[in-house]
């Protein structure tokens, strides 16, 4: 019998009166590399947080997207969308501190981040969990545990729902992990945690600064230069310059007029995007399903200069006609915290949708897609997405505005030798992001090694 396919429950199981979903029980969920005299259940050394936002304050917002794959650190607070609590999201509802440890309720994009300093005082969504070790375990180790394989796996195990696949808070607290014993061993882990963490954030900060590079080398290259300027509540506008379409005073602001005069001031042709637009054409509205046959490409896959493939959307299938994807082809967010995020589709992305929160444009001839995509994740156009972009709670940004946006063309060639330049520079990013990655594969299997059946204590 293979037991993959077909498996014996034990109907006396505790576990059997709560779950009598089949998946719940598979064989593939008992199997542990850890040691029962490490185990302890997550309710027992953690606390979840529930802390309120309250009237008055204004909150920095850390929601699904804030945390970075890459480097899987909350972006800068800076970056942050930052609200009244009049006009906080609906799902902004657990403050954060210091030392908390926020655990993603959504098993698919399972994530783990330790808040810090930076982010103290922020409001996270409530697609998270919050807790806090409640016994002497520090938490960047009992963080570094719980990203360890055989926890995923039991997050997965303990997962319900059809389209979004989560974990209650019940369930989260059953969760068993290693917890290091005796004391000596403690210190050590959390030593060695504090060693990693250090040498990632270094690696992390070298290529982080890396992408400051990108911007300020794109804007040399275009013989531009964008001078910071002091946001103000209160300007002046000249008349000349006040759109009848448009009269909302922060349409006006001086940093965003700034990029006005830059742009016509320089060498370079300044023209709107659809001048060079061939085709511009929004996502169908396609709804998630864990068992869909649809695969599509959604916000989550689309970072500055990538499109990652990694995890696919699936969703139903219907009698229609969907909008595919090209070699070629540009998708910009339309629309959330990923607002005019750009990437050019590769062969991998060949065929696939995409969903009603990103744009797909296609160019004329004489216009290279990388040199767009670069231009469109610049600070000229980040201003510009800023300036153009409606709603509160949920920053939105439609056709007309978007093709209204205006950036600088400069000759073929001169497009390729500015493509060619970013790209290599990018691609030295993402080298410097793997090896962060090494960084964590090597805790891990320390970690694992260190909580092994019959392995005892560190050798």
């Amino acid at each position: 019998m293979d037991d993959k396919i077909s498996y014996l429950v034990d109907f006396d199981s505790d576990l059997f009166v709560d779950r009598m979903d089949p998946m719940f029980h598979h064989p593939k969920f008992k199997d542990t590399s850890f040691s029962e005299v490490f185990l302890k259940k997550l309710g027992e050394v953690s606390e979840i947080i529930n802390r309120k936002p309250k009237k008055g304050k204004k909150y920095r917002y850390i929601e699904l997207g804030s945390i970075n794959k890459n480097t899987g650190k909350i972006e800068e607070v800076d970056k942050l969308e930052e609200y009244s609590y009049e006009n906080l999201p609906s799902r902004a509802k657990k403050v954060v501190r210091r030392g908390d440890i926020i655990v993603s309720k959504l098993v698919e994009n399972y994530t783990v981040v330790v808040v810090g300093e930076e982010h103290d005082g922020c409001v996270a969504t409530n697609a998270f969990m919050i807790i806090r070790p409640r016994i002497d375990i520090s938490s960047d180790l009992l963080a570094y545990i719980l990203k360890l394989d055989d926890i995923i796996k039991q997050f997965q195990r303990y997962g319900y729902g059809a389209t979004a696949v989560r974990i209650s808070n019940s369930d989260f607290k059953r969760i068993r992990i290693p917890i290091p014993t005796p004391a000596d061993l403690k210190s050590i882990l959390e030593s060695r945690v504090e060693i990693f963490k250090e040498r990632k954030e270094s690696l992390i900060q070298r290529y982080d600064n890396c992408f400051v590079e990108i911007e300020k080398r794109f804007l040399d290259l275009l013989g531009v230069k964008l001078d910071s300027v002091d946001y103000k509540n209160n300007f002046k506008v000249k008349g000349e310059l006040l759109r009848e379409e448009n009269l909302h005073p922060s349409f006006y602001k001086p940093e965003h007029l700034v990029v006005d005069q830059v742009m016509e001031d320089s060498q370079y042709q300044s023209i709107k995007l659809r001048e060079v637009v061939e085709d511009l054409t929004i996502g169908s509205s396609l709804t998630s399903n864990a068992k869909g046959k649809l695969l599509y490409i959604s916000s989550r896959n689309i970072n500055r200069f990538e499109l990652d493939l990694r995890k696919l959307n699936n969703g139903n299938l219907k009698e229609k006609e969907y909008a595919r994807l090209s070699t070629g082809d540009i998708l910009i967010v339309n629309a959330g915290y990923k607002l005019g995020y750009a990437t050019v589709v590769n062969k991998e992305g060949e065929g696939l949708s995409f969903n009603n929160h990103i744009y797909r444009l296609r160019l004329k001839d004489d216009v290279i897609p990388y040199y767009i995509v670069i231009f469109l994740n610049s600070e000229l156009a980040k201003k510009q997405f800023e300036r153009y972009s409606g709603g509160v709670a949920h920053k939105n940004i439609n056709l007309d505005s978007l093709l209204d946006m205006k950036i600088l063309l400069p000759n073929q060639e001169v497009q390729q030798r500015i493509s060619k330049e970013i790209r290599g520079v990018y691609e030295e990013i993402i080298k410097g992001y793997e090896s962060c990655k090494d960084e964590d594969r090597k805790l891990s299997e320390m970690l694992m090694d260190c909580f092994a059946e019959d392995r005892g204590f560190l050798d």
